[in-house]
């Protein structure tokens, strides 16, 4: 399934409850989420860490930073949803632009 076919999944099966009542507010739990990506990226690179926190291992760290990453993303469909676009969509685009970017600037070191 593709993210937006889960969330339209999602929101089928819970009658739109797990939505977030506004955009600002879905828009201030897309930050937290992502400030929680960012304290999980910070622990895996931080070699003092582990070494201080004795029962927690990379492992545990690895699988905490998915289920972060898994809440970014829901709070991106949702803000998605808010808006009616197709998060496909946009990444089908991102992607495009960022090929666009990288072939000029192949072109520019060419000439």
């Amino acid at each position: 399934m593709t993210p937006q076919q889960l969330v339209d999944q999602l929101r089928r099966d819970t009658g739109d409850l797990f939505l977030m009542p506004d955009i600002p507010t879905t828009t201030l739990f897309l930050v937290s989420e992502v400030g929680e990506v960012c304290d999980c990226v910070i622990r895996l690179m931080e070699p003092d860490f582990l070494r201080s926190n004795p029962g927690v291992t990379e492992s545990n760290l690895l699988a905490n930073l998915e289920m972060e990453l898994g809440d970014v993303l829901l709070m991106l469909a949702t803000l998605a949803t808010q808006y009616n676009i197709y998060l496909e969509d946009a990444l089908c685009r991102a992607i495009a632009k960022v090929r666009r970017r990288y072939e000029e600037a192949k072109n520019e070191q060419a000439s």
